[in-house]
């Protein structure tokens, strides 16, 4: 017997029966992508066997559309379509790392690409490749841009076991301290401080 059964298709169910052989084989079976070879055996009272042979073709999907793109930070311009394959996306100054939630269309193909990567100041290119059960794929580009600063002030600044004689001001970039004869070496992990920009 020879079936081909429509795309997507993960299972179906065997009936066969006898009134008074055993028969092994039948029920709900498993499908895999292309042909399946399902044996039905029956065995009679006194051991004797037949086996019948279904084959099921499950023809592989051509399904490698996206239902929804989510980046982790900022939204996509324009808005999600599985129509379009290419989007913009700006993210705040302070976004290290991006990633995207994505959902198939078709469960059974695999998306890459998405994970969460490190993103570099100014523009960055991210391409989401989505592979269909027959090998086909879609990419789906997203032109990134995380805006670049130039602040290089501190928020904070202190030197441990001290005060300056000044109040801090991140627009004031000159300090006095006092420090005891004793102190002859200032070391670098005895000042403490906190950047405007936290990149």
């Amino acid at each position: 017997v020879n079936e081909e059964v429509p795309v997507g298709t993960e299972s179906i169910n065997i009936s066969a029966t006898s009134k008074t052989a055993t028969v092994t084989g039948d029920g709900q079976q498993k499908l895999h992508v292309g042909e399946n070879r399902l044996p039905i055996v029956v065995t009679s009272d006194s051991g004797i066997q037949k086996t019948y042979t279904v084959v099921v073709n499950r023809p592989a999907s051509t399904n490698n559309a996206l239902t929804n793109i989510t980046p982790s930070n900022g939204s996509l311009i324009p808005n999600f379509n599985y129509t379009k394959d290419v989007y913009n996306l700006t993210t705040e100054s302070t976004t290290n790392y991006l990633s995207f939630n994505v959902n198939t269309e078709d469960r059974n193909a695999k998306v890459t690409g998405h994970t969460r990567q490190l993103l570099e100041p100014g523009k960055n290119v991210r391409e989401i490749v989505v592979t269909a059960e027959n090998g086909e794929t879609k990419t789906y580009t997203i032109n990134v841009t995380r805006p670049q600063t130039d602040e290089t002030r501190l928020k904070k600044l202190a030197v441990t076991g001290y005060e300056f004689e000044e109040n801090f001001d991140a627009s004031i970039y000159t300090y006095h301290l006092k420090v005891p004869n004793s102190k002859k070496v200032l070391y670098a992990s005895d000042i403490k401080f906190e950047t405007v920009d936290p990149n």
